[in-house]
């Protein structure tokens, strides 16, 4: 049983990293691209399925990064903060930069687990967010991939009638509340679901609790 699990989990892997775009597929785009925005990991320029695994005459990626200073041709880079509506918020800088949030960190939780040290605040700025829907260059949105510390659903909501054309959504969702505040996977799914999209594949992560004992408060969580 172990090896099954073991080996699925190494397909999952595989497949969940390479998007491909085939010869049929392209020949129905003709000159037309697949429009995708990518949010999220501060300063990090991901090398995900989106951003060197397709052909980018047949894609348009808009980026959204905090850090302007990443270079890739492949990209239109908005230095933006996105949430539901134009507000003044907090943003917090984490010891671990792609942890960075709009949302206190929920020390009280995260204080058992193994990487609760990369979740210290080493600065807050304050930011002013931006909604899609007001961003105008933004039109036809295809697919959205989302990983923005726990502002997911606000993010959504930002996009209003844009969500309309959407036919992928790749997002993170918590199961424990990582964050003060921050909506979690069942509030995510109900509203996606109210607005007719319907679970596909759910990738896992799980963290490893910081007591070495062997009983349950030892195991992985998801």
């Amino acid at each position: 049983m172990t090896f099954i699990k073991k080996t699925f989990h190494s397909l999952d892997k595989i497949f969940s990293n390479e998007l491909y775009l085939n010869d049929y597929i392209k020949k129905i785009l003709g000159k037309n691209k697949i429009s995708i925005i990518d949010v999220g990991a501060s300063g990090i320029l991901e090398k995900n399925k989106f951003n060197i695994r397709i052909d980018n005459k047949f894609t348009e990626i808009s980026k959204f990064d905090d850090n302007l200073s990443l270079q890739n041709k492949n990209n239109k880079l908005f230095n933006k903060i996105l949430w539901s509506e134009e507000k003044d918020l907090d943003f917090y800088i984490r010891k671990n930069q792609v942890s960075s949030s709009l949302y206190k960190t929920n020390n009280e939780i995260l204080k058992d687990f193994d990487n609760f040290s990369e979740h210290e605040v080493i600065e807050s700025i304050k930011v002013k967010s931006s909604k899609i829907f007001d961003i105008e260059e933004l039109i036809d949105i295809d697919l959205i991939k989302i990983d923005a510390e726990g502002a997911e659903l606000e993010i959504l909501r930002g996009m209003e009638s844009k969500l309309d054309s959407v036919f992928v959504i790749e997002l993170e969702a918590q199961f424990i509340e990582r964050y003060i505040g921050s909506p979690l996977f069942f509030e995510i799914n109900k509203y996606l679901t109210e607005k007719d999209f319907e679970i596909f594949l759910i990738n896992q992560e799980a963290w490893i609790r910081n007591k070495k004992n062997s009983n349950i408060n030892s195991n992985h969580k998801i």
